[in-house]
């Protein structure tokens, strides 16, 4: 009902509010509580992760409702920076999957690359740390999955597609901001970005996490 509310009546809203950014993190609230309640169901220091990771990210929601001011837009990514070290800590270490990692960091690097130019004083070395934050987090979800080795969970699943989507929503952000506008960008980013908490936050129901 949260989400169905802020996309009808603030998504595409001329001025920021806060009764906006008070609805636009109700949904990941409602996925703070949802991990609350199933924190013991399976390795209740994982879900702890996730749960820190879940409320530094209702706080970034909140600041980044003013984008366009570029304090907030800082304190938003710091926020969501926070988040993604916490999912990276919460999916760990192994397996490794060091050429995955390579990969998905080049990937990461093109896309940095492609919005440098867009980018003024402190904003690029911000938003290079962040990526390196986002890309330790999506290489550990991928690499915990094991999709080929046939030891995947629906929960690690869950995870990865969680990863996976985050870094959607961002680079829309990323491409919005600092490349060029996209139409519905607001829809694309915040439906791509609730989802991927969605997936994030049913990854605590995994007994082998």
């Amino acid at each position: 009902m949260a989400t169905s509310t802020y996309f009808n009546t603030f998504v595409g809203a001329a001025e920021p509010s806060l009764s906006g950014a008070i609805v636009k993190c109700l949904p990941i609230v409602a996925l703070i509580c949802f991990t609350l309640m199933f924190r013991n169901y399976g390795n209740s220091s994982y879900a702890g992760k996730i749960l820190i990771g879940l409320f530094f990210s209702a706080f970034g929601d909140v600041f980044l409702t003013w984008k366009n001011d570029t304090k907030m837009f800082l304190c938003g990514m710091a926020a969501f920076g926070v988040a993604q070290l916490m999912f990276g800590v919460a999916f760990g270490t192994k397996p490794t999957n060091i050429p995955l990692g390579g990969v998905l960091s080049a990937l990461f690097g093109v896309a940095f690359y492609y919005f440098y130019p867009g980018m003024k004083g402190i904003m690029a070395p911000a938003v290079l740390v962040y990526s390196l934050l986002i890309t330790y987090m999506v290489w550990r979800a991928c690499a915990r999955t094991q999709l080929t080795s046939g030891k995947w969970t629906w929960p690690r699943l869950a995870a990865m597609i969680g990863a996976i989507l985050f870094s959607v929503s961002d680079f829309c952000i990323g491409l919005n901001k600092f490349v060029l506008p996209i139409a519905y960008a607001q829809h694309i980013i915040m439906s791509t970005y609730y989802a991927a908490q969605l997936c994030l936050a049913l990854s605590v129901l995994d007994k082998e996490a």
